[in-house]
């Protein structure tokens, strides 16, 4: 099993030892599933890669996280391909956030749009 989770969400994988795992990870975690392969690497990944990597460690599910965007296109594509069992972890729900002054942007492209247009009108702040 391939888990591209991120370090921070393998504790739920620790209790079911019956699993193989191979862990994909920038940094390393502070806690893994015992017996877990680790591979420390930063992508952004192509889909041979992942056919190739997926292919060569016998991958049969694929767990990965919705970070959103592109990055994630490459290794869905390959198990796809592989006919790999895919489990899509969904983002966290957003905290509640009535009563507090946030913006909510898509995207990069949002976020620059909306400081953009607040350089341009006058602040107390001097931001």
């Amino acid at each position: 099993m391939l888990l591209t989770v991120g370090r921070q969400d393998l504790a739920p994988f620790a209790a079911r030892t019956q699993h193989a795992y191979l862990v994909r990870s920038i940094d390393p975690p502070a806690e893994a599933p015992a017996g877990a392969e680790l591979i420390l690497d930063r992508g952004p990944f192509t889909e041979p890669d992942e056919l190739r990597l997926m292919e060569a460690r016998g991958i049969e599910v694929l767990v990965t996280k919705n970070a959103g965007g592109s990055a994630t296109a490459a290794k869905l594509a390959a198990a796809r391909a592989l006919g790999i069992e895919v489990i899509i972890v969904d983002r966290p729900p957003l905290a509640d956030l009535d009563g507090l002054d946030v913006q909510i942007v898509p995207d990069a492209d949002g976020a620059v749009n909306w400081l953009s247009h607040q350089a341009s009108a006058p602040t107390e702040r001097g931001v």
